[in-house]
C-alpha cells in the first residue's frame, strides 16, 4: 500500500474483487485496512482537512459497487460448490430495470407510476422466466437514517401492493462499521 493513492488502492480493490483475485471472505478486510491507509495518507495525494468525512464521501460512492462484487463472488462460489445454487442470480439496480420480468416484480404503482424501490442489489432464482423469484433486495445505504427509514418505507410500500405482499421480500439494508 505504500505510496499509492489510497482513492486508486480501493479502485483497485473493487477490480480485483471482480476479477476473483480476493475472495468474498476476506474481502471485507481488506477495505478495513484501506479505510485505514486512505485516513492516515488522503492528505498526501490532496488538500482533504478532514480525512474522515473524506473516506465517508468517497466510499459512499464506492459501497455499493464493493458489495456487489463481494456478493457477486460468493454466489458464484456457492454454485460452483452446489447444485442447488445454479439458477442464483446477483443483479444491480440497472440489470433489474433492463429486465421485464424482475422489474414488474419489484415494482410499486403510484397513480399511472411504477418505480422501483430503493434497490441497490437483488439477489435472485433466475430460472429466466415468470417463475423467477427475488429473494432479497439489498439497500446499500452508508448512513444510519437512510438505512432505517429507506428500508421501512419500501417494506411498507410491498406490503401495501398487491402484487407484491403475497412475496417474501426481504429488504436487507447493509450495515457497516466501514464509514462510521
Amino acid at each position: 500500500m505504500n505510496g499509492k493513492d489510497p482513492r486508486r488502492l480501493i479502485e483497485e480493490f473493487i477490480m480485483r474483487i471482480k476479477e476473483g483475485d480476493i475472495a468474498p471472505e476476506t474481502a471485507w478486510n481488506a477495505i478495513k485496512s484501506a479505510k485505514e491507509y486512505y485516513i492516515r495518507n488522503i492528505g498526501n495525494f490532496t488538500n482533504v482537512r478532514d480525512a474522515e468525512q473524506s473516506w465517508h464521501s468517497y466510499i459512499g460512492n464506492k459501497f455499493q459497487a464493493l458489495i456487489y462484487e463481494i456478493l457477486k463472488r460468493y454466489v458464484e462460489q456457492l454454485k460452483k460448490d452446489n447444485e442447488k445454487y445454479r439458477t442464483l442470480c446477483v443483479l444491480n439496480a440497472g440489470e433489474v430495470r433492463r429486465n421485464d420480468i424482475f422489474f414488474r416484480k419489484v415494482a410499486v404503482r403510484y397513480g399511472d407510476f411504477l418505480l422501483l424501490p430503493d434497490l441497490d442489489i437483488c439477489i435472485t432464482d433466475c430460472t429466466g422466466d415468470w417463475d423467477s423469484k427475488i429473494l432479497c433486495i439489498v439497500s446499500c445505504k452508508t448512513s444510519l437514517r437512510e438505512r432505517i427509514a429507506q428500508a421501512c418505507y419500501w417494506k411498507l410500500k410491498f406490503l401495501a401492493s398487491d402484487a407484491t405482499k403475497h412475496k417474501c421480500i426481504l429488504l436487507l439494508p447493509i450495515m457497516t462499521k466501514i464509514s462510521s
